[in-house]
Formats: structure tokens, C-alpha cells, sequence
């Protein structure tokens, strides 16, 4: 696989361009408008997703599956959600 590869987005049948990382389990994607909330009892989030204008990018719901801690050089560490794409 290349560094960059086009991916589809299904339900949403959206092809985008991601960054993949063959040597690990998960890949990340760069998210915007983030919102944490809770459906019957449960943690979601809502993010967009793409490049450009707003009206151009997909909106999407998804429960979270759990937590990872990012490192990020020189800023220590963050966590975030990990979702089922």
C-alpha cells in the first residue's frame, strides 16, 4: 500500500484520501467541529470529515469504541476517541 491511498466511506459512499500506516492496528483521521455526547447511555461523538468549504464535508455520528493516549513530541499527551469506521 502507498502512504497515501484513496479510501470509501461507507454508509456515506464518500471516497476521500487517507494516510495509511501499515504497522498498526488503527489509522487516524484528521477530524473537525468535534462533540462528545451521550446516546442511550452510551459515549458518541459527531465530527466532519474533508477538506474545504463546510458545505463540502461529511458530517458523521459514531459511538466510541475507546479511549487511546496520543504522543505527540515536545507536547506530551493527549487522549482521544477511537471509532468504528
Amino acid at each position: 500500500m502507498g502512504w497515501l491511498e484513496s479510501v470509501f466511506f461507507r454508509p456515506w459512499n464518500v471516497r476521500m484520501t487517507a494516510k495509511l500506516d501499515t504497522g498498526a492496528n488503527t489509522s487516524s483521521l484528521h477530524a473537525e467541529r468535534i462533540e462528545r455526547f451521550s446516546r442511550n447511555g452510551e459515549k458518541w461523538v459527531r465530527f466532519a470529515l474533508g477538506r474545504g468549504d463546510d458545505h463540502k464535508k461529511l458530517a458523521v455520528e459514531r459511538p466510541v469504541i475507546r479511549m487511546a493516549n496520543i504522543k505527540q513530541h515536545g507536547k506530551g499527551s493527549s487522549q482521544r476517541e477511537v471509532v468504528k469506521m
